[in-house]
């Protein structure tokens, strides 16, 4: 929303160093590489320090930047504040913004699936309302702020994600956030690191709930037992989604092609519906979207429309050909033991012609601390010799999951450890072919997006 910098004054009681009080701000920024008129300059300390980049961003057309008192400001050359605590600050200029602007709030988080179930929400809710969501994963301590802040004056529907890798974190990001919708995608073992067991996982996202609005709506997967045996239900609504039938919104007739999945549920008058995504598990995500377009009075021909139209968040799983004619399921952008399990599944009921073969690259798990060598080994599960003609493991842990397969696979598994991506890299080009069908998951940080750019010439 457009707010001027003596309101940001106020709101911070951070006196204004220039006479520039109807100066306008419209977002914040915390990269000044990507600074834009209007905008806010926030310096974050992290691995680089925000307060060596003020002169960059005053360059770029910053409007104005925060401070922390503990800097100079002898060199700032642009209108600031002086604050004691710059993500502090953010969060209350937030606080200011949805009280102003007041749109209902839907706040999803999940051990996987939340990013895909927020798009899904806005595709949906958009063909009735104004909506507003959460930047590409923008889902922590910094990047829920940042969409609240940038979020229009006319927004009606505000959908944010939230995400989480310790204890704690959710009692700050949903006590801002304040939910009227509140939607938890899964359990699985996402920075179980940190957390130690999946029930602690779920607990902490349970926390959600204490920050519901009055009235305020909480949909959890039914099938789910760390979910339905500990949630507690004191002032809210709870809703269930999954397979099972006793939940309140089911799916069955689940059928998928090679990009699209199409399925029926007991609250859509049984009509066929359909997504461009693969996966049983995409199914399930949808569920939780018509139980909150229900909360909004959408009808089943809205819902069916949005889904259909569904347009998904940039690097996430997506089907790209090589410069072969080879079909690449790219889903390199993160990666958890629950996560791999699934989309192995869904690659392997992939169907496919006798003379076409599948092919997976796998790469390291991250954040699964002392779990890390049993949590690798145990996807060897699910990866059968008849399904899969090769597989490629690129990483480090990765290698307990090579000494699993050698004596299955035997020459149809190679690993490739972190330092020889080339090698992996011309292994695949050399072997892949256009009768291919090839998947690519692994965290983020093992980088295996430059795997597919170089077999699709990017």
């Amino acid at each position: 929303m457009e707010i001027s910098l003596e309101q940001v004054a106020k709101i911070l009681d951070a006196p204004i160093s220039h006479d520039s009080r109807q100066i306008i701000i419209n977002h914040i920024e915390f990269d000044s590489r990507k600074i834009t008129p209007g905008a806010l300059f926030v310096p974050l300390k992290g691995k680089r320090d925000g307060h060596n980049f003020i002169f960059s961003a005053a360059q770029n057309g910053a409007a104005a930047t925060l401070v922390n008192k503990k800097y100079s400001t002898n060199e700032i050359k642009i209108p600031y504040l002086v604050v004691d605590d710059v993500e502090e600050s953010i969060l209350k200029i937030s606080e200011y913004c949805l009280k102003e602007i007041k749109p209902k709030i839907i706040a999803i988080t999940g051990s996987n699936g939340k990013t895909t179930t927020k798009d899904m929400i806005y595709s949906i809710l958009s063909e009735k309302f104004e909506v507003w969501r959460t930047k590409d994963n923008f889902n922590n301590e910094i990047g829920i702020p940042y969409t609240i802040i940038s979020m229009p004056e006319n927004t009606e529907v505000l959908t944010i994600e939230i995400g989480i890798d310790g204890f704690n974190q959710m009692d700050k990001l949903a006590s801002l956030v304040k939910p009227d919708i509140a939607i938890i995608t899964m359990i699985g073992e996402a920075h179980i690191e940190f957390f130690k067991t999946r029930k602690a996982i779920a607990l902490e996202k349970l926390k959600i709930a204490k920050y519901l609005k009055p009235d305020g709506t909480l949909i959890i997967n039914g099938d789910e037992s760390l979910l339905t045996k500990n949630v507690e239900n004191n002032k809210y609504h709870i809703k269930t989604f999954g397979l099972s039938r006793k939940n309140d919104i089911f799916s069955y007739d689940i059928k998928s092609s090679a990009t699209s999945s199409s399925y029926r549920t007991n609250l859509t008058d049984n009509e066929t519906l359909k997504i461009p995504l693969i996966g049983q598990y995409n199914v399930i995500n949808s569920l939780s979207t018509i139980l909150a377009a229900k909360e909004f009075k959408l009808s089943n021909r809205e819902i069916k429309s949005g889904l259909l139209n569904l347009q998904l968040t940039k690097d996430r799983v997506e089907w790209f050909t090589g410069k072969k004619g080879e079909k690449i399921l790219d889903d390199a952008y993160n990666s958890n033991p629950t996560a791999v399990k699934t989309v192995l599944e869904t690659f392997s009921h992939l169907r496919i012609k006798s003379d076409e073969k599948k092919y997976v690259v796998l790469g390291d798990m991250l954040e699964l601390g002392d779990k890390s060598k049993e949590l690798h080994s145990e996807i060897s599960s699910q990866l059968p010799p008849n399904i899969f003609y090769k597989i490629y493991l690129f990483g480090s842990d990765i290698k307990y999951l090579y000494l699993k397969l050698k004596p299955i696979y035997q020459s149809r598994v190679e690993y490739f450890s972190i330092d020889h991506f080339e090698d992996l890299q011309n292994t695949v080009k050399k072997e892949v072919d256009d009768k291919s069908y090839l998947l690519v998951k692994a965290s983020h940080g093992l980088h295996l997006e430059r795997l597919v750019k170089e077999l699709t010439n990017g």
